[in-house]
């Protein structure tokens, strides 16, 4: 479960519990977020953080990440695959890991993904001015500069359909994200992520994200929020177009973060959904397996 700019793991905590059902569940915290170090190489695109987290699912079909208990399904670790979600910049990430290795992905679930947009959001222009060489660092500093609950507010604010129903967990989740992002390296983990992104929404040829849509073979589920300021719902009729296999739902009360405002709804629909799909659900693995890991 890959979370979107700014976030963390935290942010899939009651959607992972709601799923996990014995499952072997990942929800890390990708480089410079959270509790994860920077990169050492500083690289933030997301085609190369797409890299590291196919790395992590390797290394969570093998040995390393529990393998031998998964073992014990009866099939080898290395031929089992992973259901992949992610979320914004996370949705961007996990659809150039379903691209680029079909064979790792089982189904894709995308919530509000971070793609190319005919009429983007007014609320998405300050993204497009942290892109700036310089105005970008300059600005996620004087953002960071701001008390953490300020932060969290804000972050609230542009997240959630109604912040103020918001429960208290989210809202203790969000001041903490805050707080781990008061080092020296958020500020180029924020800006850098928000350049590199920005040019991976402009791409072009075979890097143009919707080409990458075209490319997974995965069942892959897409969850909108009509309420969201950051991504325009009518993108739904775009990107149902482009994926091979696709269901997708437009939830009239959510916005960008769906699994935190309605965990239950949320895995309900991915329930039905690999029901409709003929897919598995996560296999049960025994054995004293982590819930979560940090990249």
């Amino acid at each position: 479960m890959l979370h979107g700019l700014g976030g963390s793991g935290r942010n899939w905590t009651d959607l992972a519990l709601t799923l996990a059902d014995g499952a072997f569940v990942l929800v890390p915290d990708l480089p410079g977020f959270g509790q994860s170090p920077p990169p050492a190489d500083g690289d933030y695109r997301p085609a190369t953080q797409a890299e590291r987290v196919i790395d992590l699912i390797d290394w969570a079909l093998t040995a390393g990440g529990g393998g031998a208990a998964a073992d014990r399904t009866g099939r080898p670790a290395s031929a089992r695959r992973v259901h992949l979600f992610g979320n914004s910049l996370g949705g961007q990430i996990a659809l150039r890991v379903a691209a680029e290795r079909r064979d790792l992905i089982s189904s894709l679930t995308l919530l509000a993904p971070a793609m190319p947009e005919t009429w983007p959001q007014a609320a998405t222009l300050p993204l497009a001015f942290t892109a700036l060489p310089g105005f970008g660092e300059a600005a996620t500093a004087q953002y960071l500069r701001m008390p953490a609950a300020l932060r969290a507010r804000r972050s609230l604010a542009v997240s959630l359909a109604d912040p103020a129903s918001a429960r208290p967990a989210v809202i203790d989740d969000a001041h903490q994200e805050a707080i781990e992002a008061d080092r020296p390296s958020a500020v180029a983990a924020m800006a850098l992520s928000a350049r590199t992104l920005v040019h991976t929404l402009l791409a072009r040829g075979a890097a143009d994200p919707w080409r990458l849509a075209e490319r997974v073979a995965a069942p892959t589920l897409l969850i909108y929020g009509r309420r969201d300021p950051l991504v325009n719902a009518a993108t739904v009729r775009r990107a149902t177009r482009s994926f091979a296999e696709v269901h997708s739902v437009v939830m009239v009360d959510a916005a960008h973060v769906a699994q935190l405002e309605h965990p239950e709804r949320v895995a309900r629909l991915w329930h039905g959904f690999l029901r409709e799909s003929g897919v598995r659900p996560p296999a049960q693995v025994s054995g004293a397996l982590p819930t979560s890991a940090a990249a």
